[in-house]
């Protein structure tokens, strides 16, 4: 599918889309995109190429975006580390979906928590305790989770 400059078309949907393409990224600090996409305009030469979306104007996104599982949500997209996407020819089915909360063992496992008024939203390492979730966030208990990975073995 042919793809063409994105730009966003008021303050509104830049801020939407920077915290949706931005916001989670592991370039995020040091990039210059987005300063980029602000200064040139979108037939400027030296508009940024990595923002774009498909020829009718639809699926807007930035090609230079890395995130990583902290940056995950469950029910949204699969893309758990930088640059596992199905489009560039990655199997996504050797990457674990989120579970609901209520399937988590009772021991330690990677937790999502929803965002709140007081807390952000995002995954956090979590241990089972007497009240559900050992949080550190008062009142705030995770809703899905992905189990830890097996301690490595150690030989000598």
């Amino acid at each position: 599918m042919s793809t063409k400059p994105y730009r966003p078309i008021s303050a509104a949907e830049g801020d939407f889309f920077i915290a949706a393409q931005c916001g989670n990224c592991t370039k995020q600090d040091g990039c210059r995109i987005v300063l980029l996409t602000m200064v040139r305009s979108e037939d400027d030469p030296k508009y940024p190429k990595e923002w774009v979306s498909d020829a009718d104007g639809n699926n807007p996104r930035c090609t230079a975006r890395e995130v990583t599982l902290a940056t995950v949500k469950p029910g949204t997209d699969r893309q758990l580390w930088a640059k596992s996407d199905p489009r560039e020819g990655d199997d996504m089915s050797k990457w674990p979906e989120p579970r609901p909360i209520a399937e988590a063992p009772r021991t330690t496992i990677l937790a999502w928590f929803p965002g709140t008024d007081m807390y952000n939203e995002g995954w956090e390492i979590v241990f089972p305790s007497d009240e559900g979730w050992s949080t550190g966030r008062e009142g705030h208990q995770p809703t899905h989770f992905l189990p830890l990975p097996p301690a490595p073995e150690v030989r000598k």
